[in-house]
């Protein structure tokens, strides 16, 4: 008897050990080989991988709309989208390269930079200067959004706060000391949240925002300039705890109906005083087993006519000479490992909270923009 149960326990361990390749085969398994050709059209296939909240299904429809408008003006193509998850994404490129896609739109960190292949040199022209590095030669920046500030104007008004879209290190200080000491009801209600329903950024866009990391030790006395909350951020400031919110555009739709709804004044914002900074991007890049054809639908992307379109999904265009921030946008590095993503984003948070050191937050940052 107990040798049976070792031996069962034994093939339960083996069984784990290999469920990650059992799932990379039975996702293979479903798919053909990559095949460039159908009779007498050229094929591409481009993978959205929609990592980051509000926009991933926008997102992947204008990447189909825009594979439509190729196909009609490129008779001989063919262009097949499809959406997959990060992990699956990962699976495929550790399979053969006949498995891979031709071209992948991704999230920062959603794909190895050693299975993306070098860009053209004009296509790396359409780059933006100061997102070139971030980019290795071998992506395209489409389009990012920048995180939004969401106050309550009932709370900030009794505080006699107004939010301002400029403030930079002074003030914030003021206005999260001014909030520091509201209440309502005898309950205390918080200065600040961060959304925690989208990706960790929301933090570091604010530090960066406003003069770098220095000014917010001890901001808010030993408490921080914000407290975690168990419940999402938007919830904690609908409900009247919390005085402003910084968060994703999901966050400022969310303002804007209820607004429209029930009547109640909010103050919406980009997140941008100094300097912008955001992980909500999306990037395009070929890969190893790209056809011929590839380079020119990632180029139809980034065109006139496309960035208009992605500009109706209320996603910025980030390519040369069509949409210029006006501040200095510092983007998350497109091969940044999500490890380092993740690293940075929970060292905003220890700083703002009062748990962390400025050296810690630089080292953390400079890992994420060097990708």
């Amino acid at each position: 008897m107990h040798i049976r149960r070792i031996v069962c326990c034994l093939a339960i361990v083996a069984l784990l050990a290999f469920f990650p390749a059992i799932l990379r085969r039975a996702w293979l398994a479903g798919r053909a080989p990559q095949n460039h050709q159908a009779g007498s059209k050229q094929v591409v296939t481009a993978w959205v991988c929609a990592t980051w909240e509000g926009d991933g299904k926008l997102f992947a429809a204008w990447a189909r709309e825009r594979a439509q408008a190729y196909e009609l003006a490129h008779t001989d193509t063919y262009v097949d989208v499809c959406t997959v998850d990060a992990q699956r994404l990962h699976a495929v490129f550790e399979a053969e390269q006949n498995y891979w896609p031709d071209v992948v739109l991704f999230a920062p960190g959603g794909m190895p930079q050693e299975a993306a292949a070098e860009l053209p040199a004009a296509m790396c022209d359409k780059i933006p200067p100061q997102l070139a590095s971030i980019c290795k030669g071998r992506a395209v920046p489409i389009g990012y959004q920048l995180y939004q500030g969401v106050a309550s104007g009932a709370l900030t008004d009794k505080c006699g706060v107004t939010p301002d879209p400029n403030w930079g290190a002074e003030g914030w200080k003021s206005a999260l000391h001014q909030l520091g000491g509201v209440s309502m009801a005898k309950k205390p209600i918080l200065p600040l949240v961060m959304g925690t329903d989208g990706p960790g950024g929301a933090a570091a866009a604010l530090i960066e925002s406003a003069d770098g990391p220095a000014m917010w030790q001890g901001l808010v006395g030993d408490e921080g300039a914000f407290q975690p909350t168990r419940l999402l951020a938007w919830d904690v400031l609908a409900r009247g705890r919390a005085c402003m919110l910084v968060g994703s555009k999901r966050d400022a739709l969310r303002a804007f109906r209820r607004q429209e709804q029930k009547g109640e004044a909010y103050r919406v914002w980009d997140i941008a005083a100094t300097r912008a900074y955001t992980d909500m991007a999306y990037f395009a890049a070929m890969t190893g087993a790209s056809g011929p054809a590839a380079p020119g639908f990632i180029s139809s992307l980034i065109d006139e006519e496309g960035v208009c379109a992605l500009s109706e999904c209320g996603i910025l265009p980030a390519v040369r000479g069509l949409y210029a921030p006006k501040t200095p946008l510092e983007m998350a590095g497109a091969f940044v490992s999500p490890q380092a993503l993740e690293q940075f984003n929970r060292a905003a948070g220890q700083l703002l909270s009062g748990n962390g050191t400025p050296a810690a937050y630089e080292s953390a940052r400079q890992a994420v923009l060097d990708g």
